[in-house]
């Protein structure tokens, strides 16, 4: 029985990683307000391990991994994400929206978010 408190979107994406002082770069598979799932990952993370993501520039989650098998990793954020970060993930390479919404909840257009530069020290 699927858990989630909210819908998953598939995504394209990278983020980094910091769980048990080691810092990675991971790729997102999906995302939604509560959670996502890594793909790709080369280290062994057991259930309950609590990390730190940079998802972009200034934007941080703290999480749980709830499961992890063969590479694939999932993860519950202790808060939500703004929609606005969520909808960011939903766009295509060109930069186009792949889910036609560029509005928050009262109507108002989102901002434009800044991309994660690899260069930057986001990570605590």
């Amino acid at each position: 029985m699927d858990q989630r408190k909210s819908e998953r979107l598939d995504v394209e994406g990278t983020i980094l990683c910091l769980v048990g002082g080691r810092i990675s770069e991971d790729r997102l598979a999906d995302l939604s307000l509560s959670g996502c799932r890594l793909l790709g990952v080369d280290h062994k993370i057991s259930e309950g391990t609590e990390l730190d993501l940079t998802l972009l520039a200034g934007v941080t989650a703290k999480g749980v991994v709830r499961w992890s098998r063969n590479g694939s990793v999932g993860i519950e954020f202790g808060e939500e994400l703004s929609t606005a970060t969520l909808r960011y993930f939903t766009l295509d390479r060109s930069g186009q929206l792949v889910i036609d919404n560029t509005l928050d909840t009262f109507g108002r257009k989102l901002p434009p978010l800044q991309k994660l530069d690899p260069e930057d020290e986001l990570l605590p």
